[in-house]
């Protein structure tokens, strides 16, 4: 930053520079984003020997992001005092900070300025103390916004933006880190390849380039240079994290935000070249910006890997792969701060309930949920996703008013909560709705008021393999599916039910199925030409908006193999 701290030091110290018109005090405002090296360009500026020769006073102040004018003033006199100010009462501040800086030339640096344009009355009141030094003292500040830059310092001759490294002084400060004095392991020459792609995904940012140096230092071999941590994560699995710990409103577009960090390289766009996927892309953390994210977590985050393993009462994620872990009644005291439980192996964990406050649970091979599980009010989301053994959801599922995603909700004969009870949740996401033959008709299906939950994306329907008979009645699909009529706003219906089967089915019309990749495997089973197949279809018309319209050569294969299983096809049609 040698470039950009000779000019700041050349336009501060340039002869004759006076005050503004109105006598207010000089501002020279440093801006950028965070992490771009704005506290380190200042840094350098205040120790520079022309500066110190410059302003006999100098005196160094971090603002912080409630800009309180009162604690300002007495920062300074502290700052220029070197020692603590016992005054609490603004003007008798003001008074004592004028004294000390009345026909005084003096520079003093305001780092880390959070103040909006809607808050311009506190820097005036401020500005007004410290415009009683000589002509030629100044204020040179650091913010992130070129708003509040504007409002201080005024003129464009006195702002400063600050641009990220070139490649070539982003290696320089990155190996200054990365092969510090003391490392061990393979050669400079053999990791410098790897650490020139790391310094791209740093995007010139010095604080970025820091931290991933100080982690390489630590790191010997090509491999662990090279080694990425590797678990792929859904979108879905991460936004709905993010909305229920908080980090985003429930109803913030939260695809957007993922975006933006995997643009930012926080995140890895994977591949899985799988059409048949709800989503065929999953994200992955880079391993460098994993380890970053587990340095600066401290204790709010714990892996439980065995049963001696203690529990920090300040912990706010916890998750645990050992099946033999119980909570203990002082854990379950102790744990306010609890945001989010991952929970994988089969186990029974009753005493969940009692810790109110998290708003994530997600288990894996759960056998049971606590019946209080009603009483975990603040509850976000549920999932259940891979919990085959899970027969039945406790009653009370309808008490849990916040909670707006639920992976699975099996019905079960015997007990718990019947399907009725989603009747006024608030969904949204993608729901499993498990072992309908023990819905009894089209009223209880009704009742879930699936029609209403605009918000689903994604619904499906499933019934045992022995759905035939149980509990001495025979299940009517048809009245349940009628009393479901899920709503017109789900997006990725991807395979139709096995339509061929209908003997009077006359005409198919596709129309604005977005996610609609094929038809059930007995329709297109044709080989043969099986007459039992679509017997009576005479018309087939794929609408604007549906994948096998945009996948025209597979929506043409299909009117061949129905043409060849039923001649009685009169007109197709691709619009």
């Amino acid at each position: 930053r040698d470039k950009e701290r000779d000019t700041v030091v050349e336009k501060i110290c340039k002869p004759g520079i006076g005050k503004y018109e109105n006598k207010e005090i000089l501002v020279y405002g440093i801006w950028g984003m965070g992490g771009i090296g704005k506290t380190t360009l200042a840094q350098l500026v205040y120790h520079h020997p022309k500066v110190e020769q410059n302003f006999p006073l100098r005196c160094w102040v971090y603002a912080s992001q409630k800009f309180e004018v009162k604690e300002i003033i007495k920062n300074i006199i502290e700052s220029i005092d070197r020692s603590k100010c016992e005054l609490t009462q603004l003007d008798t501040l003001q008074g004592e900070l004028k004294k000390r800086l009345t026909r005084k030339k003096f520079l003093i640096v305001l780092d880390d300025v959070w103040l909006e344009v809607e808050q311009k009355a506190k820097w005036d009141e401020l500005s007004k103390t410290l415009s009683c030094g000589e002509e030629g003292s100044i204020v040179v500040m650091t913010t992130r916004s070129s708003r509040t830059s504007r409002m201080m310092a005024k003129v464009d001759e006195l702002q400063h933006e600050l641009g990220c490294l070139s490649k070539d002084d982003s290696w320089l400060l990155f190996f200054k880190f990365a092969f510090a004095q003391g490392r061990k392991g393979d050669a400079i020459s053999v990791l410098e390849p790897i650490g020139r792609e790391i310094i791209e995904k740093c995007s010139g940012l010095p604080l970025a380039l820091k931290t991933f140096g100080s982690l390489m230092w630590s790191k010997e071999t090509t491999r662990d240079w090279e080694h990425v941590k590797g678990y792929e994560m859904k979108k879905d699995e991460l936004i709905q994290l993010w909305a229920a710990n908080g980090f985003i409103p429930p109803k913030e577009d939260g695809e957007e935000i993922l975006n933006c960090l995997v643009w930012r390289s926080f995140f890895q766009l994977v591949d899985t070249k799988n059409i048949y996927a709800n989503d065929p892309y999953k994200y992955k953390m880079h391993d460098l910006m994993h380890d970053m994210a587990l340095h600066v977590m401290g204790d709010d985050c714990l892996v439980i890997e065995s049963t001696g393993d203690k529990i920090p009462n300040e912990v706010f994620h916890l998750s645990s792969s050992c099946p033999e872990f119980v909570f203990s009644p002082d854990d379950l005291g102790n744990l306010s701060s609890l945001r989010s439980i991952l929970f994988f192996g089969k186990r029974n964990e009753s005493r969940l309930s009692q810790i109110v406050n998290h708003m994530y649970l997600r288990c894996h091979l759960l056998v049971e949920l606590p019946k209080g599980l009603r009483h975990m009010v603040n509850l976000q989301c549920l999932d259940i996703s891979y919990t085959n053994a899970l027969c039945r959801l406790p009653v009370g599922i309808e008490e849990l008013t916040r909670l707006r995603i639920l992976s699975k909700f099996p019905i079960d004969k015997e007990g718990g909560a019947k399907i009725g009870e989603l009747g006024d949740l608030d969904l949204e996401g993608e729901l499993e709705i498990a072992r309908l033959e023990n819905v009894e008709g089209f009223s209880e299906a009704e009742s879930a008021n699936i029609k209403c939950k605009t918000n689903l994306s994604v619904l499906k329907l499933s019934w045992t393999d022995s759905y035939s008979v149980r509990g001495g009645y025979k299940c009517d699909e048809k009245e349940v599916l009628e009393g479901l009529e899920p709503n017109p706003g789900l997006k990725n219906c991807e395979c139709l039910p096995p339509l061929g089967r209908l003997p009077n089915l006359r005409v198919i019309v596709l129309y604005g199925l977005l996610g609609l990749k094929w038809f059930h495997e007995d329709d297109t089973n044709m080989s043969g030409g099986n007459p039992n197949i679509f017997p009576s279809l005479q018309t087939l018309h794929i609408g604007r908006g549906s994948y096998w319209r945009r996948r025209r050569t597979m929506a043409e294969e299909l009117k061949k193999g129905l043409l060849h299983c039923q001649q009685g096809l009169e007109k197709t049609c691709l619009s």
